[in-house]
C-alpha cells in the first residue's frame, strides 16, 4: 500500500500542479525501498527513520522547524500505518482509508484494480518484495540467545547474500540495536523485537518476478537457518 499511495499521490499532485519542489516521503528503515525509485522521478527523496511512528513524527517536527513541511507527501511504516498530510504526528486510519478509497475509485473508472496498478509499477520500475521473518526465542535464555546472534553478526558481518557481494553495511549502534546489509539487489535489516521474544529479519529483494524472488529468498533463508541455530 505504501508503494501504491506513493505512486498515486505523486501522480495526482503533478496533474493538479500542487506538487512541491523536492517532495519528501518519510518511512522506516525496515519498509519497502521501491518508493525511492518512484519519487526520484518527481525530483524527490525518501527519508528513513527508526521503526515506530514516534520517529516518523519527530522527523515531521524537524521538517516543520525548518519550514519545509510543505515538502511532505506521505508517511508510512512496514506495520501498516499511514499518514497523508501534516496535520498530526501519528498514523491516521481515517484519512488513509479515505485516500485509499479515492484511489480505488480512480482506477476502477479505468477498469483496473490495485493489483493491476501494482503490476504496472513493478513493470515500470522493478519488481520488489518485502518479507519479514521472525525467529522466536522464549524466556531469559531466549533474550540471551538473540543478543548473542546479533553480536555475532556485528562482529563477523555478512560478506554475501544469495551469491551477491555485500556492498554496504550499517551498524546503527548506539542509537538502535539494528544491523543493515545491502547488495545490489538485496537489503536486509536485523533487529530484536521491542515487544516480543523475537529476532526479526526484514528482506527487501529486487528481481525480475515472483519466481526469481522465491529462488533468492530460499538461498537467503538457508543462510540464516544455518547462522541462527
Amino acid at each position: 500500500m505504501g508503494i501504491l499511495l506513493t505512486d498515486y499521490i505523486l501522480k495526482k499532485k503533478k496533474a493538479d500542479n500542487s506538487l512541491p519542489d523536492k517532495p519528501l516521503i518519510i518511512t522506516t528503515i525496515v519498509s519497502t525501498v521501491l518508493p525511492e525509485k518512484i519519487i526520484k522521478e518527481y525530483g524527490g527523496t525518501v527519508e528513513y527513520v527508526f521503526t515506530g511512528f514516534k520517529n516518523i513524527g519527530e522527523a515531521m517536527n524537524n521538517l516543520e522547524i525548518r519550514n519545509e513541511l510543505n515538502r511532505f507527501i506521505l508517511d508510512f511504516e512496514e506495520s501498516c500505518g499511514y499518514l497523508i498530510g501534516g496535520y498530526c504526528r501519528d498514523k491516521d486510519a481515517v484519512g488513509s482509508s479515505m485516500i485509499i478509497s479515492e484511489m480505488v475509485n480512480f482506477y476502477n473508472k479505468q477498469n483496473k484494480d490495485l493489483i493491476d496498478i501494482l503490476n504496472e509499477i513493478y513493470k515500470k520500475y522493478i519488481y520488489c518484495e518485502s518479507i519479514l521473518k521472525s525467529y522466536v526465542f522464549e524466556g531469559e535464555q531466549g533474550i540471551k540467545k538473540i543478543d548473542a546472534i546479533i553480536k555475532n553478526f556485528r562482529k563477523n558481518g555478512i560478506q554475501e547474500l544469495a551469491g551477491e557481494k555485500v556492498i554496504k553495511s550499517i551498524d546503527y549502534l548506539p542509537e538502535s540495536n539494528v544491523l543493515e546489509y545491502s547488495t545490489k539487489n538485496i537489503k536486509i535489516i536485523i533487529r530484536p523485537s521491542g515487544t516480543e521474544p523475537k529476532l526479526k529479519i526484514y528482506f527487501h529483494i529486487k528481481s525480475f518476478n515472483k519466481t526469481a524472488t522465491a529462488i533468492i529468498m530460499e538461498k537467503i533463508n538457508n543462510f540464516f537457518t544455518e547462522q541462527i541455530k
